[in-house]
């Protein structure tokens, strides 16, 4: 699906087909501003699907991250309606939003959001310490292995280069197995070879795992390991690249200018 009609206009799946994971109907995120109200979504209708690999792109103010914030419950809708699964988060009060947040998405932020007094075992391990959760050792095996820091399970972040410090908050973002996982900018702050090992973790989950993993990210690379991409402009979808490579996307962002 390329043109921007289709990307606009998404219906409920039909039965038998993909469940969505996570979605936003009619949605406008609107900030007053001294010069007037700013529409960083603009009647946005999208569904990101199970078990698939999304990245959101856009240029710079498109309203990407205010898309990702607000489909994992981070930041609220001024208008329309939010869901993840069949739950509609616009209507949980804000106890029960943090339990589902809990239970069901990992989040993995560009700025990494490590405790820096605890090792990196604990910090992968916090979701579960804070949840009362036991842990599984298994699966906590598994992560630890996938993503390489069997070794540095004993460092502090200072400790740790931003590449390392990077895959402690994806192994964080899914140590609960969250079946969603939502990335802003997960690879922007790394070099090429932690940025490519980060996102082959992330495909891995979805592929191995059967996660549904929802980035923003700039970067063409990046976005060429998702299933699809949706590009935003001006708080509205524009287009939605199925099977995406690195040259139609970087051929579709320079159709909107960035």
């Amino acid at each position: 699906m390329t043109s921007a009609d289709a990307a606009t206009t998404m219906p409920e799946p039909a039965p038998g087909s993909t469940p969505i994971a996570a979605s936003v109907y009619d949605a406008y995120k609107i900030y007053p501003t001294p010069d007037g109200d700013v529409r960083a979504l603009d009647g946005v209708t999208v569904g990101f699907p199970q078990g698939r690999f999304t990245a959101i792109m856009g240029p710079s103010g498109s309203g990407k991250s205010t898309l990702m914030q607000c489909a994992a419950g981070l930041d609220t809708l001024t208008a329309g309606r939010a869901f993840i699964g069949a739950t509609e988060i616009t209507r949980l009060d804000p106890t029960a939003l943090t339990l589902l947040r809990r239970d069901q998405v990992g989040f993995i932020f560009q700025s990494f959001n490590l405790v820096r007094s605890l090792t990196a075992e604990e910090n992968i391990l916090l979701p579960l310490t804070l949840a009362k959760q036991k842990v599984d050792r298994e699966h906590f095996d598994r992560v630890i292995d996938v993503v390489g820091l069997r070794d540095r399970l004993t460092h502090r972040p200072a400790q740790l280069s931003g590449g390392q410090q990077q895959r402690v908050a994806v192994a964080r973002a899914l140590i609960a197995n969250p079946p969603l996982v939502f990335g802003d900018e997960p690879t922007g702050n790394l070099d090429s070879r932690a940025s490519a090992e980060i996102l082959g973790f992330l495909r891995r989950a979805v592929d191995e795992w059967g996660r549904t993993v929802v980035i923003v990210t700039h970067d063409p690379t990046a976005a060429a390991m998702a299933d699809a991409v949706l590009f935003l402009a001006d708080g509205r979808i524009v287009d939605w690249i199925e099977g995406p490579t690195v040259d139609s996307v970087l051929d579709r962002m320079k159709g909107l200018g960035s």
